[in-house]
C-alpha cells in the first residue's frame, strides 16, 4: 500500500485456523472484505499484494537480513512455550 509515498508490499497470510475450526464468529460479522463493507474513499491499491505467501516471505526476509530484528518473530519466539501450551501442542 502507498503510505506517505512509500511502496510497502503486502503479503497474504493463511485463510483459516491451523486447527480447522473457526473462533465461533459468524462469517457475516466482519463482512466479505473484513471491514463490514464500510465505505472507504481511500481504498488501498491491491496491486501491492504480492503473490508470495506471507509465511514464505517472512522466512525469506529473515534469511536475507540476518541480525535485523523482526519484532513479531522475536516476540513469538519468546512466547513459544505459551503458544504451544495454548494450542495444546
Amino acid at each position: 500500500m502507498d503510505y506517505l509515498y512509500l511502496q510497502i508490499p503486502v503479503y497474504r497470510g493463511v485463510d483459516r485456523a491451523l486447527t480447522g475450526t473457526d473462533a465461533g464468529i459468524p462469517s457475516y460479522y466482519h463482512g466479505k472484505d473484513g471491514f463490514g463493507e464500510a465505505p472507504d474513499p481511500d481504498v488501498p491499491d491491491l496491486s501491492h499484494v504480492q503473490s508470495e505467501h506471507a509465511v514464505i516471505a517472512l522466512i525469506r526476509l529473515v534469511n536475507q537480513h540476518p541480525g535485523i530484528q523482526f519484532t513479531t518473530v522475536a516476540v513469538a519466539l519468546r512466547r513459544v512455550t505459551f503458544l504451544f501450551c495454548s494450542l495444546g501442542v
